[in-house]
């Protein structure tokens, strides 16, 4: 029936993600036991991995036919392909994932082919068959291994600290799975009702773990440690059985719901709430059967260089706002320069650039500037004192934070550079979206970078 059950001795030997293709496979069958369509399918695209691979240490009833013709390879991708598409339309049955190296039946097409061909099937990440490209895997670590936790029905916390990408990177995960996500924004005021459901004054509402229980959704709890531990004790049996095959629980109105196979669930906070924090003093200390439905699947999130700079898509803009965290963690200045501020400085230097580009000077000093974020940041919660320090110190590192306050910035190498690689990183370009302007307005002919959502503003007369 399974045709790689003969071979775990030869995969052992093999790559990690080989090793762990096998085990997932191993599960799905319960020991080869039992046969279902998932599991066969996975024995299939293991074997045809397993051929392309190391065909020289398979037996020989297993090895690759000699004689596989072209139309034979393009029917065996078109099969792969119809199967991952499948699967990414209807979800993994049983909450399971489809892994395969993207390397079958290519050998004997052309050259040109085989390279777009190849060019489809490389894939870092498959759940099932589906690719991450905003995060690739040297960016994010542990990215994987938070997409098996979840496959495996696992809760997920993710622990760092302030705009370190955690919100961000649960929601990767979510669009890698092809799952819609629902977020709870955690904190003391969190009622029962954003949770189990509910009365309003507007009629009952729904919970929204109870939402993305019965719906498949990814629930991501956004800052789970700022919780009332008595209300986040709601999520108790709700976690407790996010392993459990149509496992249920009961909204406010004691109605209750079986789990969807592709419920999942991903915790994020700036601490493990096993005690009180003196760094983030919102966050509460949790009950432990809370935490223990996390166990084994807890991740530190640090601050990720090579991820900032993908996302910031400037080297230069990130190293202006790395001199400014360096200085400020030097002088232990209770201030964090988060992903998210880089971002900011990112869009409003897209933004500057245009204006720029379009009307010089003076139409880029009338908008928001990329020495208005840096003055924002870099100046209010300082006394006078930390101000003139921090100014200091930066620029001992070579950053002038008075010349970028005043946009001594604009016509300067580094100015041509971050415009240069902006363009590089596919930030920048012709096609904008402009604000519209309502009869008898002036001054408002913004306009945005391509990379932002297109949006009107309705101005009163």
């Amino acid at each position: 029936m399974y045709k790689t059950k003969e071979l775990e001795p030869l995969i052992r030997t093999l790559d990690a993600d080989t090793v762990r293709r096998f085990d997932l496979l191993l599960k799905v069958s319960k020991g080869f036991i039992k046969s279902n369509e998932k599991a066969l399918e996975m024995d299939r695209l293991l074997l045809a991995q397993l051929q392309k691979e190391v065909p020289e240490r398979l037996p020989a009833h297993l090895k690759p036919s000699a004689s596989t013709s072209s139309q034979d390879a393009v029917q065996l991708i078109a099969d792969r392909l119809a199967s991952a598409f499948a699967h990414l339309q209807k979800g993994a049955p049983g909450g399971q994932a489809t892994t395969f190296s993207g390397k079958v039946g290519t050998e004997d097409l052309t050259d040109e082919l085989r390279a777009k061909v190849e060019s489809v099937l490389k894939i870092q990440y498959q759940v099932p068959g589906r690719a991450t490209p905003v995060l690739p895997k040297s960016s994010v670590p542990d990215f994987q291994k938070i997409v098996d936790d979840v496959m495996l029905g696992q809760n997920v916390m993710l622990v760092g600290g302030a705009g370190t990408g955690k919100t961000t990177l649960a929601q990767a995960v979510a669009d890698a799975l092809g799952r819609p996500y629902i977020t709870i924004n955690c904190s003391q005021w969190t009622a029962p009702t954003e949770i189990i459901g509910g009365q309003t004054i507007e009629g009952y509402q729904e919970g929204k773990m109870i939402e993305a229980w019965r719906n498949g959704w990814m629930l991501i709890l956004d800052e789970l440690p700022k919780l009332d531990p008595n209300t986040a004790g709601l999520f108790n049996d709700a976690l407790a059985k996010s392993k459990v095959p149509g496992g249920k629980i009961f909204n406010a109105r004691k109605e209750g719901f079986d789990r969807h196979p592709d419920f999942a669930c991903i915790a994020t906070g700036n601490v493990y709430p096993n005690a009180e924090s003196v760094a983030y003093g919102a966050n509460n200390k949790q009950d432990l059967s809370l935490l223990d439905r996390f166990a084994g699947s807890v991740y530190t999130i640090e601050k990720n260089p090579e991820l900032e700079k993908k996302v910031v898509g400037s080297a230069t803009l990130w190293a202006w706002c790395n001199i400014v965290r360096e200085v400020i963690e030097e002088l232990r200045y209770e201030a964090a320069v988060s992903l998210r501020w880089m971002q900011t400085c990112r869009d409003t230097l897209l933004l500057e650039l245009e204006r720029f580009e379009r009307g010089g000077a003076k139409e880029a000093d009338a908008g928001k500037t990329l020495g208005d974020c840096f003055e924002s940041f870099c100046t209010q919660g300082f006394t006078a004192v930390q101000k003139d320090t921090l100014s200091e110190r930066c620029r001992d590192k070579g950053l002038d934070l008075a010349q970028v306050y005043g946009y001594g910035y604009r016509g300067t190498p580094a100015w041509k550079n971050m415009q240069t690689e902006l363009a590089s990183a596919g930030m920048t370009g012709s096609k904008t979206a402009k604000v519209s302007k309502s009869k008898g307005t002036s001054g408002l002919g913004a306009i945005l970078p391509a990379t932002r959502n297109t949006f009107s503003v309705e101005l009163p007369e």
